[in-house]
């Protein structure tokens, strides 16, 4: 590796000095010449034979050490990298978590949005159009208790024992909301699971030609008393938050800014601006297993939530393809997939 890192570094300097000509972000004084950086190169080569003589000198020393790390990881393989130290056993006094979380709809292991990281929250999955059942499977510290509620807090069955992981049953219509419920001692946290059939998602034009908006469940107002606006909330619950302005005539147009799944405690509800005067705002509360349909397309406020990079619960545009783009980029992984690569 360090043999690696060295004769990158003395790549690097050629680089640098090319691109930098070729920008001219420099005059030609200011830059190393191929002459000092073909120097430079050499130098690092030279240090690099003797590291490389070095580490030769020191491979049979390390050659058990590496063997016996190769042990441990090849058991921590199937394990979240954040979750590794943890999955050997956690004191006492540490929160309760999982180390592990995976959904199957039989086909396939489909990814959590937000992918799991060990933290307790709200995460939502998107299954085959097809699937009647899916499979979780959660992995808990050492010393942790795991138990499965529905969306009500009630015990949730395992619709078959006697498989690998915890079998749910999906409804015909809507989505699925799973808690797993952690606790060690007095302490208790809960990771939630949306689970939403992708047939929803069959409407890819808002109110398409012979669909119709279902009624819409009557919200519970909640009460704003500041900025940053905190609400007292359960994973059962979902937020919408208003924001009131006034137009140039004189009237006041309320418009929906943000929409949030509930945490288990408290949620904090912001939109993308710089916050207004509190007694601008205006939240409600709906129940996941009931949804609304707040941009009035057809789609239920949950679908849109669970699909982040193809639609919007604030707005009624038809569904963005995969292939066509994203509404938004979770991470590195997904931009990398989705970025324009030029080929020669």
């Amino acid at each position: 590796m360090a043999v690696r890192a060295a004769l990158a570094l003395g790549a690097a300097v050629l680089l640098v000095a090319l691109i930098a000509a070729a920008q001219g972000c420099a005059s030609p004084s200011e830059l190393p010449s191929a002459g000092a950086a073909r120097a430079v190169q050499a130098e690092v080569e030279t240090e690099s034979r003797d590291i490389e003589q070095g580490d030769a000198e020191d491979g049979d020393a390390s050659g058990d050490q590496a063997s016996a790390t190769a042990d441990q990881q090849s058991g921590a393989a199937d394990q979240p990298p954040a979750a590794e130290a943890r999955a050997a056993g956690a004191d006492e006094g540490e929160e309760p978590r999982l180390v592990a979380l995976t959904v199957s709809d039989g086909a396939a292991l489909q990814p959590l949005w937000p992918a799991f990281d060990g933290e307790p929250g709200m995460r939502t999955v998107v299954v085959g159009r097809d699937a009647a059942r899916v499979t979780i499977a959660a992995a808990a510290e050492r010393g942790v208790s795991v138990d499965w509620l529905d969306d009500d807090g009630a015990p949730l069955a395992d619709a078959d024992s006697e498989a690998a992981g915890w079998q749910i049953d999906l409804p015909e219509a809507g989505a699925r909301l799973v808690n797993i419920s952690t606790t060690r001692g007095d302490d208790t946290n809960t990771y939630s699971v949306l689970v939403v059939r992708e047939a929803a998602l069959a409407a890819d034009a808002p109110c398409a030609a012979g669909s119709a908006r279902r009624p819409q469940p009557a919200p519970t107002a909640v009460a704003v008393e500041g900025t940053p606006i905190v609400v007292n909330s359960t994973v059962d619950d979902y937020f919408v938050l208003y924001a009131r302005s006034e137009t140039a005539d004189g009237s006041v147009l309320e418009t929906p800014v943000a929409v949030r799944l509930g945490e288990d405690g408290t949620t904090t509800l912001a939109e993308n601006l710089a916050a207004l005067p509190a007694e601008r705002y205006r939240v409600e509360r709906y129940h996941v297993a009931e949804p609304a349909d707040i941009d009035g397309d057809c789609i239920d406020d949950i679908v849109e939530l669970a699909n982040p990079l193809s639609m919007n619960p604030l707005h009624p545009s038809p569904r963005i393809a995969p292939g066509d783009g994203a509404l938004a980029i979770p991470d590195l992984a997904a931009f990398a997939a989705l970025a324009y690569k030029q080929e020669g």
